[in-house]
């Protein structure tokens, strides 16, 4: 009599992405749930906002609950402009 193998639960994956081009911005995906979005200029109130979203990526930081894997979007990448 055979049995089907057992699954491993998934280890819980969290994921933060920025985009630092026009528009700055940081999402906070956990276990395939958006748990938080932001675009920087909500909190710079500058209109389309470039450059490395620190506000939104220190508040997203804030809502995760592991430490997260970064994913980078963007072409500028010229911090500090």
């Amino acid at each position: 009599m055979s049995t089907a193998p057992q699954r491993q639960p998934m280890a819980s994956r969290t994921f933060i992405g920025v985009h630092d081009g026009h528009n700055a911005s940081v999402a906070l995906v956990s276990d395939g749930q958006l748990k938080f979005a932001m675009q920087e200029e909500r909190l710079t109130r500058l209109k389309n906002q470039g450059d490395l979203p620190k506000q939104a990526l220190q508040l997203a930081l804030g809502q995760a609950e592991e430490s997260p894997s970064v994913a980078l979007n963007g072409e500028y990448m010229n911090y500090g402009q």
